[in-house]
């Protein structure tokens, strides 16, 4: 059996809206392709933004083709948080959330 080697983690570098990543301990914010090519993995913490605001942008191949609404956790307030990711690449953290956001295990198919 032949196995594909994972794709590297591309760490995000600009913030937008006073949102900050965590870091230490945890994995710094960043985003990869799944072994098949077909899903975006998210992993990190984000810190101390706006709620309703773009986080930060995916580029180009990194972006799905339909609009893509996730929940991550968040330990600022408890429970289930919205994450919308957007075709032009946004990542935008939803009302009613209180940093840290957990985009642990996040996942999205690029191709539906």
């Amino acid at each position: 059996m032949t196995y594909r080697p994972l794709p590297a983690w591309q760490t995000v570098s600009s913030f937008l809206n006073s949102w900050t990543s965590v870091g230490s301990p945890t994995a710094p914010v960043a985003f990869r392709l799944s072994p098949d090519r077909q899903h975006v993995q998210l992993v990190g913490q984000l810190g101390s933004g706006t709620a309703n605001t773009v986080a930060f942008i995916l580029p180009d191949g990194y972006r799905p083709l339909t609009q893509k609404f996730l929940s991550a956790y968040s330990s600022g307030n408890g429970g289930g948080r919205g994450v919308r990711i957007s075709t032009n690449g946004e990542v935008t953290v939803m009302s009613g959330v209180t940093p840290p956001i957990h985009l642990d295990g996040l996942i999205f198919a690029l191709d539906i």
